[in-house]
């Protein structure tokens, strides 16, 4: 008897949700890619938009100069976020 796995249970639900949809893949029929909706991109920035004003709240209670010191990170933080975001889910 075939029970699905708990991948296929997850995606499943987020399908159903209309959060991703399936794309297979060109060169590989085994191979399904998942993309976001629209409704996933939307909840994204919206959450995104929460954390900065929480980033925003803690930074000030930090002094200037540390203030400073974290504002210099970020353009490495930027770098790391871009290499996680560049693979296909």
């Amino acid at each position: 008897m075939y029970a699905p796995s708990n991948a296929s249970s997850a995606v499943g639900r987020l399908e159903a949700a209309d959060l991703v949809e399936k794309s297979p893949d060109a060169q590989d029929r085994r191979v399904v890619r998942l993309v976001a909706t629209d409704r996933a991109l939307s909840g994204r920035r919206i959450l995104d938009g929460m954390w900065i004003v929480i980033y925003k709240g803690a930074a000030s209670a930090l002094d200037a100069e540390e203030r400073a010191t974290l504002r210099a990170t970020l353009p490495l933080l930027k770098k790391m976020a871009d290499a996680m975001t560049e693979d296909e889910i």
